[in-house]
């Protein structure tokens, strides 16, 4: 029976199953080797960017929630691809390079000039719609995986689609070659690059002995919210996954210990608590991991709170006065941010008019509502 990208990845995250990481790599290693030899021009290249890429994902699996994998690994692959040449000496030398690759570049089952003539238009296309064009018709993937390698809605790819097909008939018939859209579409098919033999095998061995983030002993890693929501509560589950996401390097700091009524070896911060000024300061500048905030406004904030070793106490009668609890829902990319920064990102997503803030005294961290500013 195949199994779906998503359970592999729940096989490898959760018990550590190498075949299932074989898996994937059969499954997805064409296309991540394909996007990287068309962006780099270089096959050599490619297979160390395609290596880099699956690095990549055997660090953040845990991390990742269930689904395609098409699209994430080609989001990788595409983000790999655009540090190397960023870390290439000068733009010069890089275009050279890249021109002298194309040159020499063979392409499979060539079947006529209209292949090569064809390569050559893409190649002159503007970068937003080449990629389109690569993902959807080159490497076949769906608008949907296409959509989330890119960070485009659905329509915006297929707008981009059209006029880039369009581009390209028009382009091509310039040269002498009346092609139909679906007969362009066709041909694109045929600038795929195949991976080169080894190439599996190369990514596993390069990754050998990498375990899962679970099932590593010395690791506390997270679990899916997908499977905590199957075995305990939604209120549960959230506090998980809040803490899925906070560093590994405090070993105290357990998903347990988020979940008001669990054992912990490490006591929260509370009122009775309090840091110095310097170090609330020394911490509210510290970068803090990135965080999906889903749950609620009292969980993230107490995540911040486990995190910093900072007692965050939210003044509840003042935001309940102004209609903020608890479990108000709090939905925000947090992303290299400092802890001020990453405060001020949460307050404003439960109340887009700004009129909560954060204000130190005695050591903690006070969240206040401006009453007086609301109607």
């Amino acid at each position: 029976m195949i199994r779906s990208d998503a359970d592999l990845l729940k096989a490898y995250v959760l018990q550590g199953s190498q075949d299932a990481f074989r898996e994937i790599v059969n499954r997805h290693g064409g296309l991540v080797f394909s996007i990287c030899r068309r962006k780099l021009g270089d096959s050599h290249l490619a297979e160390d960017a395609s290596q880099t890429v699956f690095a990549t994902f055997v660090a953040k699996a845990a991390q990742l929630e269930a689904g395609p994998l098409d699209g994430l690994l080609a989001k990788l692959a595409l983000r790999t691809c655009k540090d190397i040449c960023r870390s290439r000496s000068t733009r010069k030398a890089h275009e050279l390079r890249l021109q002298e690759a194309f040159r020499l570049m063979h392409l499979p089952d060539e079947p006529d000039s209209r292949l090569a003539a064809l390569n050559k238009v893409l190649e002159q296309m503007r970068e937003t719609y080449r990629d389109v064009v690569m993902l959807r018709y080159i490497e076949q993937m769906d608008v949907e995986a296409v959509g989330q390698a890119l960070g485009l809605s659905v329509d915006a790819v297929k707008k981009r689609l059209v006029r880039a097909l369009a581009y390209l008939r028009e382009r091509m018939e310039a040269q002498g070659f009346m092609l139909s859209l679906s007969v362009t579409a066709g041909l694109l098919r045929g600038l795929h690059f195949p991976p080169p033999p080894g190439l599996a095998e190369g990514i596993l061995s390069s990754n050998c002995g990498s375990r899962s983030p679970i099932a590593h002993p010395s690791r506390r890693a997270p679990l899916f919210v997908q499977t905590a929501r199957e075995l305990i509560p939604l209120s549960v589950a959230a506090a998980i996954a809040v803490a899925a996401l906070m560093p590994r390097t405090r070993p105290g700091i357990s998903a347990a210990a988020m979940v008001p009524g669990f054992t912990t070896d490490r006591p929260a911060p509370s009122t009775a608590h309090r840091a110095t000024a310097p170090v609330v300061e020394q911490q509210l500048r510290r970068k803090v991991p990135d965080l999906t905030a889903r749950g609620g406004l009292q969980i993230t904030l107490l995540a911040y709170s486990r995190w910093s070793g900072v007692p965050i106490d939210p003044q509840w009668d003042e935001l309940k006065a102004v209609g903020i609890g608890p479990n108000t829902p709090v939905n925000r990319q947090i992303t290299d941010l400092t802890l001020a920064q990453a405060l001020d990102e949460v307050l404003l997503a439960v109340s887009p008019s700004g009129k909560l803030s954060f204000e130190v005294s005695e050591g903690r961290i006070l969240i206040r509502a401006d009453v007086a500013r609301w109607p």
